[in-house]
C-alpha cells in the first residue's frame, strides 16, 4: 500500500511539473520592433448601458498622453472630459516593449462578444508605422499576447483620470 501511495505522489509530482513548464512556455515572448518605428498605443473602455462616464480613454504616443471621458447621454452633471500630459518616458520604453507586432496581428479583431450583457467592453489599439490593429474584447479578459499592454494602459489611466 505505501508503494502505491508513493508512486501516485511521484506521478502527481510530474504531472504538476509538466504543467507548470507548459504555462512557462505559454508566457508571450516578444519580437523587438525597429527603433525608428513610429507607435502610438490606445486603451479603451466602455459601458453601453450605464449612468455617469461610460466611455474612457487614453491615448499614448513617444511624446503626447490624451485622456478623454464621456457620458452615454451628454449628461450635463458628466461633462465631457479631455487632458493632455507630456508621456512618461521611461513608461513609453516599459510599454513599446511589450509590443510584438506579429503576434498581436493574429489576435481577432472581436473575441467575444464585448458588453453584450451589460458586462463593458475594452479595446486596446496598437497603430505601428500608421497601420492600426484593433483588438475589442469583454471588459477585464484581454487576450493573452495583449493583457500586458492593457495592464498597464489601464493602470496609467487611472493614475492620470483622477
Amino acid at each position: 500500500m505505501r508503494k502505491i501511495i508513493i508512486a501516485l505522489v511521484i506521478v502527481m509530482l510530474g504531472l504538476v511539473m509538466f504543467s507548470l513548464k507548459n504555462f512557462q512556455r505559454q508566457q508571450p515572448e516578444v519580437t523587438p520592433l525597429p527603433e525608428n518605428s513610429s507607435i502610438s498605443i490606445a486603451w479603451s473602455k466602455s459601458f453601453g448601458m450605464c449612468g455617469g462616464y461610460c466611455f474612457s480613454t487614453i491615448s499614448i504616443d513617444k511624446d503626447k498622453t490624451s485622456i478623454s471621458r464621456t457620458s452615454l447621454r451628454n449628461d450635463k452633471n458628466y461633462p465631457p472630459v479631455y487632458k493632455e500630459y507630456p508621456t512618461n518616458q521611461n513608461f513609453w520604453k516599459k510599454l513599446t516593449a511589450l509590443i510584438d507586432a506579429e503576434k498581436i496581428e493574429k489576435i481577432p479583431n472581436r473575441i467575444g462578444c464585448p458588453d453584450c450583457a451589460d458586462g463593458g467592453a475594452e479595446t486596446v489599439t496598437v497603430t505601428i508605422n500608421g497601420v492600426a490593429k484593433k483588438i475589442e474584447y469583454e471588459y477585464g479578459f484581454p487576450p493573452l499576447d495583449i493583457s500586458e499592454i492593457a495592464k498597464a494602459m489601464k493602470k496609467e489611466f487611472e493614475l492620470f483620470s483622477e
